[in-house]
């Protein structure tokens, strides 16, 4: 009884000592974590036709006034996708500056620095 008990005890042990550090993981996926959030937000913008130009398409006046409300828009989104992109880089930075040099609790008390980052890491 005594040996198939140590024979157990030390199949654990080994099965403990054998898998992987979920930290090795870590980096690589809030990697691509941000790759896929930036490319997300960093998608062409397209006219309402599809294209990005319609200027050279329009044939009369009213054609180009719509076509110059499209390129507005655009312009305008396009803008907003920039702003997104940038919080986005921005967030993941002070996340991975926490991350690599974390606070104690007497930080966390004082330092905005850490307080921030909690906020922060809730956002999206």
């Amino acid at each position: 009884m005594n040996l198939r008990l140590l024979v157990v005890l030390s199949v654990l042990f080994l099965t403990a000592c054998g898998t992987r550090i979920a930290k090795d993981d870590s980096p690589a996926s809030d990697l691509d974590a941000l790759a896929a959030n930036v490319r997300k937000t960093t998608s062409r913008t397209l006219l309402a036709n599809g294209k990005e130009y319609c200027a050279e398409l329009a044939r009369t006046e009213d054609e180009q006034d719509d076509c110059m409300g499209d390129l507005e828009d655009a312009l305008y989104n396009s803008n907003r996708k920039g702003e997104r992109t940038l919080q986005t880089v921005e967030a993941f930075i002070r996340r991975e500056r926490l991350r690599r040099n974390p606070c104690n609790a007497l930080q966390r008390a004082v330092l905005s620095r850490c307080q921030e980052g909690k906020n922060s890491a809730t956002r999206p």
